[in-house]
């Protein structure tokens, strides 16, 4: 069982999660334990939820799926050591567009137009590393 005690700008997991960053806590398969900020926005239809990583965060980013975060790419990830070096200086255009082109869903942001809340809640998130494939050509 995990315990997680979190306050604004420190967070503290059990000893069985190596640390990597303030934010995102490595499991030995594709998958991580991430602590999103949440962030309730009211809009015309409601309330929803956005969910983005802290300010504090370079190289990193969430990607989308129906306004929900599926993966998480760390471009300075073992992972992505193969990938063309033009591709990695600018990751975050590369996939913009790619998902403009094809991925059906995808996007490196939630779309959410509202007023938001004042109260930023921590949530913890499993999730998968964003696959290479994505920066192959198809």
């Amino acid at each position: 069982m995990m315990s997680i005690q979190s306050l604004r700008g420190h967070t503290v997991f059990d000893s069985s999660f190596l640390f990597i960053k303030r934010d995102s806590y490595k499991v030995k398969d594709r998958y991580m334990k991430i602590l999103l900020e949440d962030i309730t926005v009211f809009t015309i239809a409601g309330k929803k939820h956005l969910y983005k990583l802290g300010d504090m965060t370079y190289g990193e980013w969430l990607i989308f799926k129906d306004n929900f975060p599926i993966y998480y790419l760390d471009i300075s990830d073992e992972l992505y050591k193969d990938i063309d070096e033009s591709i990695k200086k600018d990751p975050y255009n590369y996939l913009k567009d790619k998902f403009k082109r094809g991925k059906e869903g995808f996007s490196l942001c939630q779309g959410i137009k509202g007023i938001w809340s004042s109260r930023v809640d921590d949530k913890l998130f499993d999730m998968e590393k964003l696959p290479v494939s994505f920066f192959m050509d198809f």
